[in-house]
């Protein structure tokens, strides 16, 4: 057995790696049926407010479209957070079931717009928007928002990232979030990649966003 977080908590593959954190599939070893669960360890110390913001926005989301937070620790050497595993994997990478199906594409686009909703009635505004961060609980879905890790506090005071500090992916980030102009920040900055998720379900013509692409 390998080093245990939280003690109990085994890793048992990487899914990724990024800038800033360290994503694992992990195993509950008090847990005798094994289940899956997503482990994020974070790498950069200088980022761990970020990460308390992250683990805070998910803690208060008790909704059926965001993902469920399972366990963290944030004082620990290597702080982490462990959430639920989405079998059926994110939107970007899923067996895409819903493009036969007109049905199928508005349910799991709304499913993602309740996520979304319930997290703005809640104050936060996600900012990294985008299929890789739309996950599938089974093939068949439901969808749920993950990924909160640059999310935006409204009246938190609190400014996590550097003046002028642009943040989200380059062709799902909000017009007015490309220069980092936080007092710009509103629900309606989420609109525009929640319209590229919209389109990879084929909620609507991929082609309405093509533009938006070649910026």
């Amino acid at each position: 057995m390998g080093d245990l977080y939280g003690d109990k908590w085994e890793i048992v593959r990487s899914l990724g790696e990024g800038a800033q954190a360290h994503t694992f599939i992990a195993r509950d070893t008090t847990d005798s049926e094994g289940s899956p669960f997503v482990l994020k360890r974070l790498k950069n110390l200088d980022r761990l407010a970020r990460f308390k913001q992250e683990v805070e926005a998910v803690k208060g989301l008790a909704h059926p479209n965001v993902v469920r937070l399972v366990d963290f620790d944030l004082d620990a050497p290597r702080p982490f957070i462990v959430t639920e595993y989405c079998a059926g994997g994110n939107l970007e990478e899923a067996d895409p079931f819903w493009i036969t199906s007109a049905e199928n594409a508005f349910r799991l686009f709304d499913e993602i717009c309740q996520g979304v909703v319930a997290a703005h009635n809640a104050g936060i505004i996600h900012r990294d928007l985008k299929p890789a961060n739309i996950f599938l609980r089974s093939r068949l879905g439901p969808a749920v928002v993950g990924d909160f890790g640059i999310c935006y506090v409204l009246d938190d005071g609190t400014r996590l990232t550097i003046t002028d500090e642009a943040v989200g992916a380059r062709l799902f980030i909000a017009p007015e979030l490309e220069d980092g102009r936080a007092q710009l920040v509103s629900e309606k900055s989420d609109n525009p990649p929640n319209g590229t998720c919209e389109s990879r379900t084929g909620a609507v013509p991929a082609h309405c966003l093509r533009e938006r692409e070649t910026l």
